[in-house]
């Protein structure tokens, strides 16, 4: 069962939850769960009512922000590009939230140009596959100083809650979550876990989008859905290849850890403090 929205979320039972429990149901945003309940190899878990992550937060209905207001949330950060955050901004209250913007803009400034040049110039789904898996190694290299601002940030206690996001909620986000579990202890298998569970909670949107029931303004006409779809979700091979990247890069997680996002042992220490739990 996934989560229901009710006074709070910061009430939930901090012991494991599965990880369609950690689902928080609200039509838009459709890929938003919480950390809570996931479990470290120690057998601590993440605390309840700490971290978010979502697809993009920053154009909502009247209903979907009432919702969320019951996060109670401190800071959103989001991850997409300066492009991306002019063409739809936040409509938070400046007063209520501290939005701080990290772009991570890993096709480029302007994405959707990007994917409609790969849309028109691939002849199968393979080719977008592979350019995607090219797309995570870069990600998890060229923008380690951005994922590294954004975990020594969770050092402090003003950090929480937070909700982070991108767009979609699956790349910059699910690489975001994936490099914080490995530092909380989190076993490979469940990272793995919460990394392909987009594609179930994005399942309805996209299948809405690669059968033409809804269609992107940006999109070239006549393109193979096949080749779409890729872009849509992911797939265990670009989390593979992103930690895979990290070992030929730097020889192991934790010389990535210490070189190019500058955790000390002290402050991976502090994070795991500042976010793991005992039943």
């Amino acid at each position: 069962m996934s989560i229901e929205i009710t006074e709070s979320l910061n009430c939930f039972p901090s012991g494991s939850l599965s990880k369609h429990q950690r689902h928080i149901p609200m039509g838009t945003p459709h890929n938003l769960r919480t950390l809570a309940g996931i479990r470290t190899q120690e057998g601590k878990a993440i605390a309840a009512g700490k971290l978010y992550r979502s697809d993009s937060v920053a154009q909502l209905s009247s209903e979907s922000k009432k919702r969320l207001d019951t996060l109670q949330l401190k800071v959103v950060t989001d991850f997409r590009s300066s492009l991306e955050q002019e063409n739809t901004p936040h409509q938070w209250p400046v007063n209520d939230i501290d939005i701080i913007h990290r772009p991570i803009p890993v096709m480029g400034d302007n994405g959707r140009a990007e994917m409609m040049r790969v849309l028109q110039n691939v002849d199968s789904a393979e080719e977008v596959v592979r350019w995607l898996g090219e797309l995570y190694r870069s990600m998890v290299i060229d923008f380690s100083h951005v994922y590294a601002e954004w975990l020594h940030s969770l050092l402090s206690d003003d950090s929480y809650p937070q909700l982070y996001h991108c767009t979609a909620g699956k790349d910059r986000t699910g690489v975001a979550t994936a490099l914080l579990l490995k530092l909380l202890g989190v076993a490979d298998v469940l990272i793995m876990d919460d990394f392909l569970l987009s594609n179930e909670l994005s399942a309805e949107y996209i299948e809405a989008r690669t059968t033409g029931k809804v269609t992107f303004s940006w999109m070239p006409e006549g393109v193979n859905p096949d080749f779409l779809r890729p872009l849509l979700s992911v797939q265990k091979e670009f989390l593979q290849a992103t930690f895979s990247h990290i070992n030929e890069e730097c020889g192991s997680f934790a010389q990535y850890a210490r070189q190019c996002l500058e955790m000390t042992s002290k402050e991976v220490s502090q994070l795991r403090k500042n976010l793991l739990v005992t039943d």
